[in-house]
């Protein structure tokens, strides 16, 4: 039986196998330790070279997203230069930032927000109770607003259509084809019988949880007994919650 001595070192263990008396066992065994020393080299590099290769695609990915980046961000940094020439490119882009924030916050208020859910369930609580005042003069209440008003205030007429109609009372419209109802410079108005002050005043004081009050509000009480209507002439600007004022 060979015993091989207890280091590493390849050339000593050469040498005890050149001691040997069986030349075959020797030569057979040199041949195993040079293939599991080439394989073991292979397998190293094989795992090498797959991982620079890794390297290398991450890299020219990585390289590819600062590149589309470069291209998106050039128009901004062209206009950037235009609007702020006496401020370095960092500068201007930084000030560029600010106001297309502030921008989109002004362009924010105007897009329709649906009224929360608790201020629903407040309104239905409060206009239900309504309900048999209304019923007994046979009052409706008519939604209209100028062809010119936007879509967010269309939008919003109809929900206080559909939620006055969920309430029970007696809704007609919203209208659309009608020009000059109201003054310009009256956003919404709110028409009436002078017989029918006091129901208004009280739909009025329900809705004010949903419509912020405003002295540029109107009133018109010249409307036939039984006959209300709330006319949208201005833009309706929302609130998180769905809360509006109209402008």
């Amino acid at each position: 039986m060979i015993n091989l001595p207890d280091h590493d070192n390849v050339m000593k263990w050469i040498e005890t196998f050149k001691r040997q008396k069986k030349p075959a066992i020797f030569i057979t065994l040199i041949g195993v330790i040079v293939l599991i020393i080439i394989s073991y080299q292979y397998c190293g590099n094989s795992k090498l070279r797959n991982k620079i290769s890794e390297l290398r695609q991450n890299y020219l990915q990585e390289q590819n997203k600062v590149i589309q980046l470069q291209q998106q961000l050039q128009p901004f940094e062209q206009m950037a230069r235009y609007l702020y020439p006496e401020l370095e490119i960092a500068k201007a882009l930084s000030k560029l930032t600010e106001d297309i924030k502030e921008l989109q916050k002004m362009i924010s208020k105007y897009e329709f927000t649906p009224m929360s859910s608790e201020i629903k369930e407040k309104l239905l609580a409060n206009l239900k109770g309504l309900k048999e005042s209304f019923e007994q003069e046979r009052l409706s209440i008519e939604i209209t607003y100028e062809t010119w008003v936007l879509p967010n205030t269309r939008k919003f007429a109809q929900q206080l259509a559909n939620l006055l109609s969920e309430a029970g009372l007696n809704v007609i419209g919203p209208k659309f084809a009608t020009v000059y109802l109201a003054s310009p410079s009256c956003p919404i108005e709110w028409g009436f019988s002078e017989d029918d002050t006091e129901l208004m005043e009280s739909l009025y004081q329900c809705l004010r949880i949903l419509i912020s009050p405003s002295q540029k509000h109107c009133t018109r009480a010249s409307f036939q007994k039984g006959k209300m209507r709330i006319h949208f002439a201005g833009q309706v600007i929302f609130d998180p919650s769905g809360v509006v004022s109209i402008e």
